[in-house]
């Protein structure tokens, strides 16, 4: 398997586990020095993102990642796509449509989640 397919494979179980609450999941995916910037500008380090995942405080309802590009740099792959995602954050129901950066880093064989930058697409001007 190549590290794109390592990599596609990781971010499909980071999604599942997104959408299923699944922190064990995502406590293996995620590098312990993870930085998860939001699009609202807010930060999560790898604890406070499991913690807001597994308290509901991020209730994933639903997460698509279309037009992704994976670009390998030795140890650091970054992947670049298009989320659209249902969510309901602190119990606000909210529309996701941002274009996400992941960053995963290979140490000791395996890929983590090292960095997250996600930003809002802007809707059209009338």
């Amino acid at each position: 398997m190549s590290a794109e397919d390592d990599i596609i494979q990781l971010e499909e179980r980071r999604r599942a586990a997104m959408v299923g609450a699944d922190t064990a999941t995502l406590d293996e995916i995620l590098h312990g020095g993870l930085t998860y910037m939001h699009s609202t500008g807010g930060a999560d380090t790898k604890q406070s993102y499991l913690d807001g995942v597994g308290s509901g405080a991020f209730d994933y309802q639903q997460v698509d990642a279309e037009d992704r590009t994976i670009k390998l740099h030795g140890d650091i792959a970054f992947v670049f796509y298009h989320m659209k995602a249902d969510v309901i954050i602190r119990g606000n129901p909210r529309f996701l449509d941002n274009r996400v950066l992941a960053v995963y880093v290979k140490e000791g064989g395996a890929w983590k989640l090292i960095a997250v930058q996600s930003g809002a697409i802007p809707e059209p001007a009338p």
